[in-house]
């Protein structure tokens, strides 16, 4: 009997949790969506980053504010015994407000302007140009011996837009490459 109520239990806290997963995936889907437009995905240190965040409502929201943030991960692989595992580490993060308190009214589209400054690789933690600049040299003289093949870098960017509202939360982010020479 104690079996058959523990099996029972669990069934339902799993169900449960499934439920609770789409019903946020539905409300999120129905609330609006969130778009980043900008011109190109590659700029360089000291550049200005523009473009527009496209805000598509479904139904009203209330916005609290707006957060561009860029981000910079360097990628680690550590060997184990039981193999190799990769790590992605946030090593740099740049959050700027890029919106305030507005209403969308439903069915209605907003685009709202930024314009960020990515910062120069001096003004970076050492930690990040080290890793910027160990990385383009080595890109630069491995192309000379595989004729153009491209490698995959040690440091990624990324660029979120995170649109905070009453209710329920809506972003979108889309990966970046930030490159010291032009």
């Amino acid at each position: 009997m104690t079996d058959n109520f523990i099996l029972i239990f669990f069934a339902s806290l799993i169900l449960w949790g499934i439920a609770f997963v789409l019903v946020y995936i539905l409300l999120k889907f129905m609330k609006g969506t969130v778009k980043i437009s900008i011109p190109r995905r590659e700029y360089h240190f000291g550049e200005k980053l523009s473009g527009y965040v496209d805000i598509a409502a479904k139904k009203h929201i209330d916005v609290e504010k707006i957060e561009l943030e860029i981000k910079a991960y360097k990628k680690e692989k550590t060997h184990t015994s039981k193999g190799t595992k990769t790590q992605n580490i946030e090593i740099f993060r740049l959050l700027e407000q890029v919106g305030n308190k507005d209403a969308i009214l439903a069915g209605s589209k907003r685009s709202i302007w930024f314009n960020v400054k990515i910062p120069s690789l001096d003004a970076l933690p050492k930690e990040v140009s080290d890793a910027v600049e160990v990385y383009e040299n080595i890109n630069s003289s491995m192309k000379r011996f595989y004729r153009g093949r491209s490698f995959t870098p040690k440091v990624y960017w990324k660029i979120k837009v995170h649109v905070f509202a009453t209710g329920l939360d809506l972003y979108k982010q889309e990966w970046l490459e930030i490159k010291s020479q032009k």
